[in-house]
């Protein structure tokens, strides 16, 4: 595998040989340790699940031969899943704490900072200031990245948000954000999103559409903005580019961001990244770190090549 975090943040090269090396002088002695006590806590797992079997059948099987009803096998299902949910939060806890350990280790031998929860997410009204996002009634978030490349700051999360409550509740967004922020305030604001119905917030700033160079681009994204020949310089067709190959790269879709008041907020939907622990893996896993690893380098590397000037050929 290669690849790089780059020298703007540190000079971390995650080529083999790297990953190698950060693996074991990094990862290995922040989790190596725990071990014992992850194999005593799924140990303890699956043990609950065998009594759960073994009591759900001395319970149903007798009570389906008393009453004739074959419906009782759902309470069989239900003794199962309650022994195993019993004992499934201290290993769910387990492994957060295993994983949050793992990432601070991490970000600090590759010049950055890691919250795994308890912080403020930076800049997310914005989501649905600008239309990023429909509105939403709950949220919950963590694994804050914060570091710098090439002297510009920025902050990278997860987030979930959600309306409704009880059966009626709904996931209206799932992903990451990232925040760059850049090093002088823009004019206007310059919003790109792929619905085309927009619902601004009130009080937001009259946003109009932004006729731009690549028809491609208009066919995947529209472009609203306060002011017409900052929006074009900003979304260039180079940084189009790159907005498409940050979605993929990440497996996201959905990518929606916004120029605001000097920052950049990039939000893409898709599944939990980070994921350096699997309780039921060996603590440490190289195949389960290796893939939380290339995640953070590929978020990386776009955020390096998103702030890249564009090349000439786009003057």
């Amino acid at each position: 595998m290669a690849g790089s975090f780059g020298s703007r943040t540190s000079d971390v090269q995650l080529d083999d040989a790297r990953f190698e090396d950060l693996f074991e002088r990094v990862i290995t002695p922040a989790l190596a340790p725990h071990e014992v006590e992850r194999q005593r806590l799924v140990k303890r797992f699956w043990l609950a699940v065998k009594l759960g079997v073994v009591i759900a059948a001395c319970v149903v099987v007798p009570l389906t031969m008393a009453t004739g009803d074959s419906d009782t096998i759902y309470l069989g299902f239900l003794i199962v899943l309650g022994a195993a949910g019993l004992v499934y939060v201290p290993l769910a806890t387990f492994e957060k704490r295993c994983k949050a350990k793992a990432l601070n280790a991490l970000a600090e031998a590759i010049g950055m900072t890691y919250q795994c929860e308890g912080f403020t997410p930076p800049r997310l009204g914005h989501l649905g200031e600008f239309g990023l996002v429909e509105a939403w009634d709950e949220s919950r978030w963590e694994d804050l990245f914060s570091g710098s490349r090439g002297g510009v700051p920025f902050q990278l999360y997860e987030t979930t948000l959600t309306t409704g409550s009880g059966k009626n509740t709904r996931t209206v967004f799932s992903g990451q954000v990232i925040r760059i922020d850049f090093p002088k305030t823009f004019l206007g604001t310059t919003v790109i999103n792929r619905d085309s119905v927009r619902r601004w917030r009130f009080g937001a700033p009259k946003l109009e559409k932004v006729r731009l160079e690549s028809s491609q681009f208009e066919r995947i994204f529209e472009v609203h903005g306060t002011d017409q020949v900052e929006a074009r310089y900003l979304v260039h067709p180079a940084f189009m580019e790159r907005l498409m190959a940050l979605e993929t790269a990440s497996a996201g879709r959905n990518l929606r961001c916004v120029f605001d008041d000097g920052d950049l907020i990039i939000a893409i939907e898709g599944a939990n990244l980070f994921e350096v622990v699997e309780v039921f893996k060996p603590l440490p896993s190289r195949e389960q770190t290796r893939k939380g690893v290339r995640q953070i380098a590929e978020v990386l590397g776009l955020i390096d090549a998103v702030m890249a000037p564009p090349p000439r050929a786009y003057g």
